[in-house]
């Protein structure tokens, strides 16, 4: 059975793949609510970083232990929720699954852009590229829904010669997190 913090990071990779352009972000108000208005206004429905995305985050966050790593973690979404450049490279740097269903189970993310993070950052929370692996298990209760989007794992094994119950997903992290506490917050 998958881990409530594994069900919080496949939402996570499940949301849309791109943010507003940083020229729509660099003359709007200070805070992630006053870009969603000014979006809205202009016609634009639609900005990856919405308040529920930003919920899990904190969720998977409060599940660090180790103190270096959650700060610094908190440090980035504090930073995405006020719009400062750095912290919203944090996010962009981070693989986003479009096409989940049918698309790769492959988002290497931006590795370069990760590396690139270190003179922008506050001291000692300069980024970290991680690459990982994990296994999609569908509990059988939503299986069982006819009409379930899960059918679409249930009946393909593999596709283009790849398994469909992997995902493989770079995340840029802060270096004061470890790879147990990546694991930890996946299990």
């Amino acid at each position: 059975m998958i881990s409530h913090a594994l069900w919080t990071l496949l939402l996570l990779i499940c949301t849309r793949d791109s943010i507003a352009s940083t020229e729509k972000i660099a003359h709007t108000g200070n805070t992630l609510e006053d870009v969603q208005r000014e979006l809205k206004y202009d016609g634009i429905e639609s900005i990856a970083l919405f308040p529920r995305e930003l919920t899990l985050l904190q969720q998977a966050i409060d599940t660090i232990d180790d103190d270096t790593c959650r700060d610094q973690c908190q440090s980035v979404l504090n930073g995405v929720r006020n719009l400062t450049g750095w912290a919203i490279k944090f996010y962009d740097a981070s693989g986003k699954f479009p096409s989940l269903l049918v698309g790769s189970v492959y988002q290497l993310s931006n590795f370069d852009e990760c590396i690139d993070l270190d003179d922008e950052t506050p001291a000692g929370s300069h980024g970290q590229y991680c690459l990982g692996e994990a296994d999609v298990e569908v509990p059988e209760i939503y299986l069982c829904k006819n009409g379930s989007v899960w059918q679409a794992f249930r009946n393909v094994k593999e596709r283009y010669r790849e398994p469909t119950r992997k995902l493989y997903w770079g995340v840029c992290v802060p270096a004061g997190c470890t790879v147990e506490n990546i694991q930890d917050v996946i299990r």
